[in-house]
């Protein structure tokens, strides 16, 4: 069946994958090809995960009863393990994206990129919509970098075609984690310093009651001494 659109139509992409089927997905090298995708499901009960995502089309070309996914939609949806799994499509309406907070996983994107603002421009450039939780790779001087949508506004999916939208970038996933280690670390060099201080504090009084000791017995014996000469000058 083909479609044509005078101005981008808008759809929700929605389907659920069973964890197993993702795990096998990840083991597995991706295909460069857009799979269709059959709308038969086999109605296996088992535990699954939600994929949401959206997507505007122009132009729409697919057998009867199938529907066609570029690449990073399928990656959205949880990678070629969607092949085998019902994808529900609902048209809708997206608001024009004011606000997009995005986290780079690594932290080289903003050490490797130093014109961050014109690399992102350019590739929100290629996008018509974005939806929180989605992944954007940004490809820049033979390497990928992956970001991930965390906020958007004034709505959770939004078009980014023609707008005008401030970008925010949080801190890398590996910055996080670097400050949760950091943090972890200072935790542990400051207990142990504690228990160092402790450690040096009870030997200090430990050698100060030894001292104060051997000087209460230094002058018991002084005055025994000198009660025996005095005895014995007697």
């Amino acid at each position: 069946a083909e479609r044509q659109y005078s101005a981008p139509m808008f759809f929700e992409l929605r389907t659920s994958i069973s964890s197993s089927s993702i795990e096998k997905d990840a083991a597995a090298s991706s295909s460069d090809n857009a799979p269709a995708i059959s709308s038969s499901s086999s109605g296996e009960e088992r535990e699954e995960m939600m994929f949401v995502t959206h997507a505007a089309a122009l132009e729409f070309t697919a057998r009867e009863g199938t529907i066609g996914l570029p690449p990073l939609v399928v990656d959205r949806l949880g990678g070629d393990a969607v092949a085998l799994q019902r994808v529900t499509v609902k048209y809708t309406k997206l608001p024009k994206c004011t606000y997009g907070r995005l986290q780079p996983i690594g932290h080289e994107f903003q050490t490797d990129i130093e014109n961050v603002k014109e690399v992102l421009e350019a590739e929100l450039a290629r996008h018509s919509t974005l939806s929180e939780g989605d992944n954007i790779i940004v490809d820049y001087c033979d390497k990928s970098y992956v970001l991930r949508v965390l906020e958007l506004k004034p709505a959770p999916a939004v078009c980014v075609i023609e707008t005008d939208m401030e970008v925010e970038l949080a801190p890398s996933v590996e910055h996080n984690d670097y400050m949760q280690r950091r943090r972890a670390e200072n935790e542990r060099l400051r207990a142990e310093k504690e228990r160092q201080d402790t450690e040096l504090a009870e030997a200090a009084m430990r050698q100060a009651e030894a001292e104060a000791e051997r000087g209460r017995k230094e002058g018991e014996d002084a005055i025994m001494q000198a009660k025996a000469r005095a005895a014995a000058e007697g």
